[in-house]
């Protein structure tokens, strides 16, 4: 049940009685009915009617305003004529660097508060904070889980009581576990797993506070709520990269048009123990316990290196896996799949030059990370599909003369390439790529000037020599 907020009453009865005269005038007039039909509505009502001519706030910090890549897809693949935001107004009420103790105490650079937020009177609000809440600053220190739940719950309630829209509310990505960045980090960095499940917990608990109120589960829809050293969807320690936010917005408008994500689990299914039958592929050597340890690695009765494991149960981020010591318990700090295990004999043919990598979260991140495979046909050992809102397409798990190694047919040479010897303009401020794909690893840039290329192939990569050595350039 929605908590209730005591609002003092300060009416003389003349005021009292002059309001209860008009009341009673109102219903006996025959106006009880268009009264009650434009009393706000579940939030699944405006899932399930037209969004044209809506008015929908984007609510939070950086995460929010600095999220172009989440508005461009917004708009360009579902605001379109015929798509489910169509003639939806989307507003970018998001203020970087604050938190949400600001903004409900209407505290912003921008002027984007609670109380503007009020006065916009939009159909839905979409609302992302506490990201700055909880991590701090080097001269504040951060607010606990309870205190920023209070300020969660100020601000939905304004919203509920002062307007007629909906609420839904973001849950933020998860940390990385490593600072990428000198200016953008957490501290202490130990603390990422921590500070991501307490806010995932304090959104969580909203779950049934009011029926125009609907949280909606990123970390288990997109990036999974492991947190990790890196992630293909992010950027940097606290924000998403422009996958990540493509991603974000794939899953803002399933839930908008009404279609309900398969993969969100209740919390207290996902709190409990329960039997399943999955596949896990581990990336790092991994602790073993007897039982679900109260933290710590003390509690470790083995270590079990980088494999594919059975998985019979699982309790949260916990997975109890069959091993040479029988059923354990392992909690994958370095990272884990759950993939589809390969069928007998299954192979694929490469029929262009193949990236391989290490695992699909630490693709892409460093110039001397991965090689190239030539064309050949390889033993697929297991498969895996991405997250839920996560690129269509599959990563393969392969045998190599270097152990098992992963594999995705988007990262691999054109077909094409050849060899020549062409001047290339570079007109504009462009990436120097180790390999010709828009998210490889980035070498550094180069401004406009003309150069020559050594190679091509494709659609518009060249390879040239550059000041930071040979690289992809796309033109």
């Amino acid at each position: 049940m929605k908590e209730q907020l005591s609002i003092p009453m300060k009416k003389n009865i003349a005021t009292i009685m002059a309001a209860c005269t008009i009341a009673c005038t109102i219903a006996f007039s025959g106006f009880t009915a268009t009264a009650a039909a434009s009393a706000p509505g579940p939030v699944h009502s405006f899932y399930e009617s037209s969004k044209s001519g809506k008015r929908i706030d984007f609510v939070g910090d950086s995460t929010t305003e600095a999220a172009a890549a989440m508005f461009d897809r917004l708009k360009s693949k579902y605001a379109l004529p015929g798509g489910p935001l169509e003639g939806a107004v989307l507003q970018n009420r998001g203020t970087s660097g604050i938190t949400l103790h600001n903004f409900v105490n209407n505290s912003s650079k921008n002027g984007n508060t609670l109380d503007q937020a009020v006065a916009d009177q939009a159909d839905l609000y979409i609302l992302s904070y506490g990201i700055n809440d909880i991590r701090g600053s080097s001269d504040s220190p951060g607010r606990s889980p309870e205190q920023i739940r209070a300020d969660l719950q100020i601000a939905v309630d304004r919203l509920l009581h002062e307007t007629n829209g909906a609420v839904l509310l973001r849950i933020p990505n998860p940390f990385l576990t490593q600072n990428v960045s000198s200016s953008i980090y957490l501290s202490p960095i130990e603390n990422a797993q921590l500070y991501s499940d307490q806010l995932w917990e304090v959104y969580k608990s909203f779950e049934g506070y009011d029926e125009r109120v609907d949280v909606l589960d990123i970390p288990n829809l997109v990036f999974g709520r492991k947190a990790m050293p890196h992630h293909p969807l992010m950027n940097d320690t606290i924000h998403p990269a422009a996958a990540g936010y493509e991603a974000i917005a794939d899953a803002i408008a399933d839930r908008l048009s009404g279609k309900m994500a398969v993969n969100e689990l209740p919390m207290d299914a996902y709190l409990q123990e329960s039997p399943v039958s999955k596949t896990l592929s581990i990336f790092k050597p991994e602790n073993l316990f007897n039982d679900i340890p109260a933290g710590g690695a003390a509690w470790a009765i083995a270590k079990i290196t980088p494999q594919i494991l059975q998985v019979v149960a699982q309790k949260g981020e916990f997975y109890k896996v069959k091993t040479w010591l029988g059923e354990k318990w392992i909690n994958p700090e370095g990272g884990a799949l759950e993939i589809m295990p390969s069928k007998p004999d299954e192979s694929l043919e490469l029929k262009s030059t193949t990236f391989v990598f290490d695992d699909p979260y630490t693709v892409n991140m460093g110039k001397g990370s991965g090689f190239l495979l030539t064309p050949q046909t390889v033993k697929v050992l297991a498969r895996w599909h991405g997250y839920a809102y996560w690129k269509n397409e599959w990563y393969y798990q392969i045998q190599t003369v270097l152990g098992p190694k992963w594999i995705t047919l988007r990262y691999s040479l054109p077909e094409d390439v050849k060899p020549v010897q062409e001047p290339v303009e570079v007109k504009r401020v462009t990436d120097l790529n180790v390999y010709p794909w828009d998210d490889a690893y980035k070498l550094g840039q180069i401004t406009p000037q003309k150069v020559t290329a050594f190679e091509k192939g494709g659609d518009g990569w060249y390879h040239i020599h550059s000041w930071a050595g040979d690289a992809w350039i796309k033109i």
